[in-house]
């Protein structure tokens, strides 16, 4: 089959104002689909989650053609056309993940081993190379997860004022296992194959997670090369073909969606921020924030007071121990 046979979604682009509640923390949107035919080609304008939980068929992700069988699972990344075809049937877990809810979990996410890789990187590395998706549950962990899966449903009718925020906390726990189970299958060695290219988009994918753990620090291409046993134009030229850019150009970009993080979310001051993600100074990160934002880090944090505030409320509360 190739995706030209596979129609077009009636809706193409999905927006997060048509799909979330646009109540305080109302970031997650999940449900169980059984898919008798097809979903149509479609991107996003935040994250998709899929977990295959009974039937077969394939995933459409832009150009590429992957097998979906129970414990496939499939990360979407915002702005990605794709879609999917039955077999004859196909049930699948569906989280609907807006980018607020990455913003603001983004230390507790950091903090578990497997997250970044999962996804940060895998999702690009199955777009930009012939690599296929590596994770797939076993049928113990498929256990295991599945009280989650279905409690994660179970909210979506539930009527409590606090709804959004368990609706959070238990995505949190899924990606806590889906992080750990990607951990482990690095950790056993299943994650590499024969193909040398394969290898290499390995090397490159732990050298992303490398950059992501330590923006805060001078990070040369030399050392990443030397860190990755390749020469720089061996490293240079397979960095551009995992992740479509340079890697000077991917420091800047986490460096600033760092800083975007840390304006939202916490009472740092302007220095502090500007060394925490590895800008020389305060008017460098000021410059540079700028002209990807089109406004000042300040004016940025002022739009965004209200995740401050809610965040300090959280962190004050003598209900709430973090």
């Amino acid at each position: 089959m190739e995706n030209s046979h596979l129609p077009e979604h009636d809706f193409p682009h999905w927006q997060s104002d048509a799909w979330f509640s646009g109540r305080h923390m109302g970031y997650v949107k999940s449900y169980f689909h059984q898919c008798a035919d097809y979903i149509g080609l479609h991107d996003c304008d935040f994250y998709e989650m899929s977990i295959v939980l009974d039937g077969a068929g394939n995933h459409i992700l832009e150009n590429r053609i992957f097998s979906a069988a129970p414990g496939s699972i499939f990360i979407v990344p915002p702005g990605v056309r794709h879609g999917y075809q039955a077999d004859g049937s196909l049930l699948m877990f569906q989280a609907l993940i807006h980018q607020k809810f990455f913003d603001r979990y983004d230390h507790e996410l950091r903090c578990l081993p497997g997250y970044t890789l999962l996804f940060e990187i895998e999702p690009f590395l199955c777009i930009g190379t012939e690599r296929a998706p590596s994770l797939c549950l076993y049928k113990q962990d498929f256990d295991a997860i599945s009280p989650d899966l279905r409690a994660l449903v179970a909210l979506e009718r539930m009527q409590y004022a606090g709804v959004e925020v368990l609706k959070n906390m238990r995505l949190l726990a899924v990606i806590g296992l889906l992080a750990s189970y990607t951990e482990r299958m690095r950790g056993d060695g299943g994650r590499r194959t024969a193909s040398a290219n394969s290898a290499a988009s390995m090397d490159i994918a732990r050298s992303m997670e490398y950059i992501r753990s330590h923006l805060g620090e001078k990070l040369s291409i030399n050392d990443l090369a030397q860190m990755a046993n390749m020469s720089r134009s061996t490293y240079l030229r397979h960095f551009r073909c995992v992740s479509g850019s340079t890697p000077n150009a991917f420091i800047q970009l986490c460096r600033i969606s760092y800083a975007r993080r840390l304006l939202c979310y916490s009472q740092m001051s302007m220095t502090d921020i500007a060394l925490e993600c590895g800008f020389f100074d305060n008017s460098h990160f000021s410059r540079t924030f700028t002209a990807y934002e089109g406004m000042s880090p300040t004016d940025f944090r002022l739009l965004h007071k209200d995740s401050i505030s809610y965040c300090m409320c959280t962190l004050c509360s003598p209900h709430i121990s973090i």
